[in-house]
């Protein structure tokens, strides 16, 4: 009973892998496109991006679906990791332990890869609305120094005759 659980688990390692190092690669595409400001390659890229969270969120969902069988078998169900200690010691074990450490390495190494993203985009709205501000009102702002005041400016730490 518990080996088909362990069976059930290693083929959800095996689906997340795949979805992980698949949204990976279009995480670094999308930086790519965000970068090359390519808005038609970029929806097509967020199309992408938005079916491997809806699996993503399916491999969430079958994780909930393994913890719920692993406390029916008398595991501990509060994580993966729990439930894995709890087995006994053998290869299978260990080569699930490995698989789960790889999976919260990966999700780490997206995670990364989405803030990178997600501060890119954000960077690159902020210059388009510096740009359109100017567009829109003609930036008709006084320069920060004049060449008639720079010499009549003094500082008065330093100045005694401020």
């Amino acid at each position: 009973m518990i080996e088909n659980w362990q069976k059930d688990l290693s083929s959800f390692f095996d689906e997340l892998s795949e979805v992980q190092h698949e949204l990976a690669v279009v995480l670094v595409e999308k930086r790519q496109r965000l970068i090359d400001v390519d808005a038609e390659v970029l929806q097509i890229v967020e199309a992408r991006e938005n079916q491997l969270l809806a699996r993503l969120q399916q491999c969430s969902e079958h994780r909930q679906e393994l913890l719920a069988a692993a406390k029916h078998r008398g595991l501990p169900a509060e994580s993966l990791q729990s439930a894995l200690a709890a087995l006994p010691q053998d290869d299978q074990r260990q080569a699930l332990q490995s698989q789960l450490a790889d999976a919260a390495m990966r999700c780490l190494q997206l995670r990364h890869t989405s803030i990178t993203n997600w501060v890119l985009a954000q960077r690159s709205f902020i210059h388009i609305s510096h740009l359109l501000k100017i567009i829109a009102t003609g930036d008709h702002r006084s320069p920060t120094y004049d060449k008639e005041e720079a010499g009549a400016v003094r500082g008065g730490l330093l100045d005694s005759d401020a």
